[in-house]
């Protein structure tokens, strides 16, 4: 098993039992292990019949050098895409645009390197105020690919996407990856998908020209 900080552990698969996140919504088959209890989060594994098929995804931690990096960078994003958000959405559900909470913020990032450089996929957000007259919550939610060619080279914007999500993370899917498989020079990121009452699991093509979906599947929920 690959943890988030791209260390390796050796588990042994147990046997199988129902579990779930404490909802009908995510009832599914779960692995036993010997990992002691408490151990782990709940999260899916990405398992491979061959030692090195999949690399690692490293998960960024503040206030490390590469997390702080990509944190400088979302003043300028969000200046450039945050209006975007406004497009195609009722009115009555806007947030107070002109009156930022809170800056930026970094939620998550995950980078991977190898020869042909180094990618970040990351998600952000910040709040705003509700005005009087708005129909429940909602704040941006920005995600985005970065890309540059060493760690002594700054980055490039390879995509964006700005939409909103509320309190309850209803909304655009969060993309957990969980390791790379390289095919020539094609590198795909296998990965989680999450929201409100749903979950599934995604291959992406993750090139500088973008991002492309390849297959997507659903997990049992609602």
């Amino acid at each position: 098993m690959i943890e988030p900080n791209g260390r390796r552990r050796s588990i042994q698969i147990t046997g199988t039992a129902p579990t779930g996140l404490g909802s009908s919504c995510s009832r599914n088959l779960g692995l036993k292990t010997d990992v002691p209890a408490n151990t782990f989060q709940y999260g899916a594994v990405l398992a491979a019949n061959r030692p090195g098929v999949v690399q690692p995804v490293v998960k960024l931690m503040s206030p490390g050098a590469d997390w702080r990096t990509v944190s400088t960078l979302l003043p300028g994003i969000y200046k450039r895409h945050e209006a975007t958000i406004r497009k195609g959405m009722p009115q009555d559900f806007l947030p107070e645009m002109a009156a930022p909470l809170s800056n930026p913020r970094l939620d998550a990032a995950f980078i991977f390197r190898d020869e042909l450089g180094e990618y970040v996929y990351f998600e952000s957000s910040r709040e705003f105020a509700q005005r009087p007259e708005q129909r429940g919550e909602s704040h941006p939610f920005i995600t985005g690919w970065l890309w540059r060619a060493s760690s002594a080279m700054p980055f490039q914007l390879v995509s964006v996407r700005a939409v909103t999500r509320d309190g309850d993370g209803k909304g655009e899917n969060s993309f957990h990856p969980l390791g790379v498989v390289a095919h020539g020079s094609r590198r795909f990121w296998l990965g989680e998908l999450s929201s409100y009452a749903y979950s599934g699991l995604a291959v992406l093509d993750v090139r500088r020209a973008g991002i492309t979906e390849r297959l997507a599947v659903d997990s049992a929920g609602c």
